[in-house]
């Protein structure tokens, strides 16, 4: 396959001239059904060898979402267990656009067709009925309850070496690895509006073409890197522009990635645009938090989650240090999790010795990814050339490596502040939705407590609650201070209660209980040391 030209059109097909004279490829078969739907890429676990552990030991993505890592965080071999292909160095190096062209020759006619379909941006988006929404929101919801959510046990070493598997075999189930199931199953007890918001599940549902089995496995994998992206207070509740770290949100504020809403008549495809030397990043993680937190500015537009967006990544000008942190990233295996249906990746450069590891960038994309994914090299008016036979016009396009648009500065400048806009639009309706009744009129501020974190001691009956990590913390504790208490009298054993709440508390660690709405609060010291109390005498029978 030829980087700098679309693919030829498979049997079946036909290639077509739109509006503007550009090219696409257009299907004899007509609106695609929801029931008719399948995308899942060939299965083959290879080996990657990580080009840095430190990453690896960062995140520890790749061990508990779709592949395994061994000695992940603990200075053990870097060796992965990958869907993606062998990513070294020297005469193994693997070409990505020759791994692109077997796998898609592995497809079936409609596969492929749906492939070429996307890239192109003709693919018609499934006819969506309340009918269809209802139906399948209620599968996806009777799916998810059939799965043991609720488990904070650590991953074994085998359940990092099972992690995250795509069947497709639609006859087996799909496995998902503890780590998957727990970071979902503590979202849904903390905060179930979260993970039973509609918008979102709708999102997911559009992505993978309103598949069930591959939106609970998308739903799953997305809760788990939230959490391992922002961490385990801030993955339950909406991700802001705020909560980047710095270093993403200067990167965002001058023009990094700029999103182009088909709805504005700029293009007819939703668009990233990602100007690569815009970047202001220190390290994977600010420039994956980036990507993720871009993904809900996009999906605020029904029109991006029903076609898909399609991303312009301009490499042009970067050296073989910005690329190496660009192959840490696609091998970080996010990309597939994000709430955002994919419909190409354009990777332009403009150095051709550059090209190969710009392969191994596409090389270590999820599957889906990667089959809609297209090298091009060339100055930057040479690649927006070739971007128009995708439906990509030059003008919503920068013009040199320095993300300079045709019509000069002013336009970027307008295109940056109309991103950040965006930016600051969603955040303000996404909070305003989210705490609701919890925001003040008056003075605009949240009056809602944050929810518990794991070190807190949750008050309910359940094994959720008897699971929950800081209760069990809180058990340990009694169970070590139980003989001294069960010798004491009856005022000795009033202060000790007293005193254990105090300790525990002056610790960072609060008691909570849920307000009969979802949210969680604070109880009172009186009410906490009757919980220490009664805790004491639960553990005594127990014991008998």
């Amino acid at each position: 396959t030829n980087p700098c030209y679309p693919l030829p059109a498979p049997r079946g097909m036909k290639r077509t001239r739109e509006g503007n004279g550009t090219a696409s490829v257009a299907s004899q078969r007509g609106r695609s059904s929801a029931s008719s739907l399948s995308d899942d890429p060939p299965a083959s676990p290879l080996t990657v060898r990580s080009s840095s552990n430190a990453t690896n030991e960062l995140f520890c993505l790749n061990g508990d979402i779709d592949v395994a890592t061994h000695g992940c965080g603990g200075g053990g071999s870097d060796v992965i267990q990958s869907t993606a292909p062998v990513v070294s160095s020297g005469a193994n190096m693997v070409d990505g656009e020759s791994l692109l062209a077997r796998e898609l020759s592995t497809l079936s006619v409609q596969d492929r067709e749906n492939v070429y379909e996307d890239i192109h941006g003709v693919r018609q988006p499934t006819e969506e009925t309340e009918s269809l929404k209802r139906t399948c929101l209620q599968r996806l919801e009777t799916a998810l309850k059939s799965i043991p959510l609720f488990s904070v046990k650590e991953s074994t070493s085998a359940d990092q070496q099972q992690g995250w598997q795509n069947q497709t075999n639609s006859a087996r189930a799909p496995t998902y690895s503890n780590e998957m199931k727990r970071s979902y199953g503590m979202a849904a007890f903390l905060v179930p509006r979260i993970t039973s918001d509609e918008h979102l599940r709708l999102v997911i549902l559009r992505a993978s073409h309103w598949n069930i089995k591959k939106s609970v496995a998308m739903l799953l994998k997305y809760f788990r890197v939230k959490e391992r992206l922002f961490g385990k207070e801030k993955y339950l509740r909406p991700i802001t522009f705020s909560d980047l770290q710095d270093d993403a949100q200067d990167s965002l504020k001058s023009g990094a990635i700029l999103f182009h809403d088909a709805n504005s008549g700029l293009s007819r495809r939703s668009i990233i645009v990602d100007v690569y030397q815009k970047w202001n990043f220190q390290s994977t993680l600010s420039h994956a938090q980036a990507y993720w937190y871009m993904s809900y500015v996009v999906n605020r537009s029904l029109r991006a989650q029903r076609e898909g967006v399609v991303v312009v990544s301009y490499t042009l000008g970067a050296t073989i240090a910005h690329l190496s942190k660009a192959l840490e990233l696609a091998k970080l295996g996010f990309a597939d999790a994000m709430p955002i249906r994919v419909a190409g990746i354009h990777l332009c450069t403009s150095d051709s010795r550059l090209k190969s590891l710009l392969g191994l960038v596409m090389a270590a994309l999820p599957g889906d990814v990667r089959l809609r994914s297209k090298l091009h090299c060339g100055s930057p008016i040479e690649c927006n050339y070739e971007l128009l036979a995708y439906g990509i016009p030059s003008h919503a396009l920068p013009m040199d490596e320095f993300g300079t648009f045709v019509d000069g500065s002013n336009a970027s400048s307008f295109a940056i502040d109309n991103t950040i806009a965006c930016c600051l639009e969603r955040d303000e309706e996404v909070l305003k939705l989210f705490y609701g009744e919890k925001i003040d009129p008056a003075t605009k501020i949240c009056t809602a407590t944050s929810p518990p974190r794991q070190n807190d001691v949750l008050f309910g009956r359940g094994r959720s609650y008897q699971e929950f990590p800081g209760n069990k913390r809180f058990i340990d504790l009694l169970r070590a201070s139980k003989s001294a208490y069960d010798q004491m009298k009856k005022n000795e054993k009033t202060q000790m209660t007293i005193r254990l709440v105090n300790d525990i508390k002056a610790s960072g660690v609060r008691f909570m209980k849920r307000d009969g709405k979802d949210w969680w609060e604070e109880v009172d010291d009186s009410v906490a040391r009757q919980r220490v109390a009664m805790s004491f005498r639960n553990l005594s029978r127990d014991m008998n």
